[in-house]
């Protein structure tokens, strides 16, 4: 950093001085920019050796404390106090943990001071080329470097962030999948034929609402009104178990349900109370609609591993290797135990072919995509599909299921004719 002037001395009191540095013109932020005062307890002449000493500092770059703190060293103390004076939710903390990782990789046994814009380009492209992480990852990890870089400028470890010229890359473009209505019933007709149990009592309420994992998963009895056909949201349940408020104002909210949902849901209260009792748990309104057979909580990661599989067996999903070469299914005994293409059970002698496997193809929120976009495709106003979704505004809704809407551009294009004709 260019310091302009020999500085200002600034007195305050009897012994007691400031003093601080021009900086120069900042385009970006269009205004002159200062280093922060530093106060100086003693003579003038004592005040003139201290601002000598900030000169040296400032030309260095870093506050001398912070000269030997390496990337790694900041990025955890900046970490930690984030978790401790922000109150971060369980997941925010693992994300950001990720995130930090990633930078480490490249930035960590650096000092802070040897740092600079062309040292963290490398480290991005480095991720991009060697990491081969995501747009959407690469956008997420400069977001939070510059959080980081930014709280070591209020920290005093930078005058200006090298941060501050490296654009945030764009997010890709996610890909909402949704089911084509003849998909939607063939998945319906598949519920119906299966016994009921919790996580089908799931896939039935998440193809009826949109409702997200979460809110389906955190549903208690209280919230299910099965005479008037309603769900009333109140709460979540993030992958923790912990039982929590929605995102947002919006996210409390009523939504009607089907007949044929209302029937089903009806007909596992009786079954789950019988399992409970069997348990020597009583059913209440506190109950969560899809728990354990102990009445906890469903484990929101089981479920949707449960739920890969159904859709695998059901031919809505298939399992691939590291190439997306499909791998085979295997049957099932009469025990439920999977058996080879001879039909023996796979055990220690008869050992399963070890791969890695990727699962493609439906996910559970890709159910409340094909809400979405059958109400949309058929006429159901924006406003009512806003709030079944819990958007807080219909924008969101139009930005994400835009593409769902009917086309109307030639219907008003006749529309336009047949006006200006008559």
């Amino acid at each position: 950093m260019q310091i302009k002037g020999n500085g200002c001395i600034e007195k305050l009191g009897k012994n007691k001085y400031r003093v601080r540095f021009n900086l120069g013109y900042d385009p970006l932020r269009r205004k002159y920019i200062h280093s922060p005062w530093r106060t100086v307890n003693g003579t003038k002449e004592e005040a003139r050796r201290e601002k000598e000493n900030y000169r040296r500092e400032l030309e260095g770059g870093l506050r001398a404390e912070m000269q030997k703190m390496t990337f790694r060293d900041y990025a955890e103390l900046f970490r930690e106090t984030r978790s401790a004076l922000e109150g971060l939710a369980p997941m925010t903390i693992e994300t950001e943990l990720y995130q930090i990782k990633l930078l480490t990789k490249y930035l960590g046994d650096m000092r802070m001071m040897d740092i600079d814009q062309i040292v963290i380009k490398n480290a991005l492209l480095k991720l991009v080329r060697e990491d081969k992480v995501s747009p959407t990852r690469l956008h997420d990890v400069t977001v939070k470097a510059k959080q980081i870089f930014e709280s070591a400028v209020d920290d005093g470890a930078f005058l200006v962030s090298p941060m501050r010229k490296i654009k945030t890359p764009e997010r890709s473009k996610p890909n909402r999948n949704s089911l084509q209505p003849a998909q939607a019933q063939l998945l319906l007709r598949i519920l119906d034929a299966l016994p009921l149990d919790r996580n089908i009592v799931a896939v039935y309420i998440g193809l009826a609402t949109g409702l997200r994992r979460g809110e389906v998963l955190g549903l208690k009895w209280r919230n299910i009104d099965l005479d008037r056909c309603v769900i009333a949201v109140t709460n979540s349940l993030d992958k923790y178990r912990n039982y929590k408020d929605p995102k947002s104002e919006a996210g409390n909210r009523k939504l009607a349900i089907d007949p044929h949902t209302a029937e089903r849901l009806a007909m596992w209260k009786m079954l789950q109370a019988g399992i409970l009792r069997a348990n020597g748990i009583v059913q209440t309104e506190d109950t969560f609609v899809c728990g354990t057979r102990t009445g906890e909580a469903c484990d929101p990661d089981r479920f949707s591993k449960w739920f890969r599989s159904f859709c695998v067996e059901n031919h809505f999903g298939m399992y691939v290797d590291d190439e997306g070469k499909p791998l085979p299914v295997y049957k099932r005994n009469e025990r439920g135990a999977e058996v080879d293409e001879n039909g023996r059970p796979f055990s220690r002698m008869n050992k399963k072919p070890r791969v890695r496997k990727h699962y493609t193809g439906l996910k559970f929120h890709e159910l409340r995509h094909t809400q979405a976009t059958l109400l949309l495709a058929n006429g159901i106003p924006v406003k009512t599909v806003q709030e079944r979704l819990g958007h807080a505004k219909a924008s969101t809704t139009l930005d994400i299921y835009g593409h769902a809407l009917p086309e109307q551009d030639r219907d008003a294009a006749t529309l336009i004719s047949n006006l200006l004709a008559g």
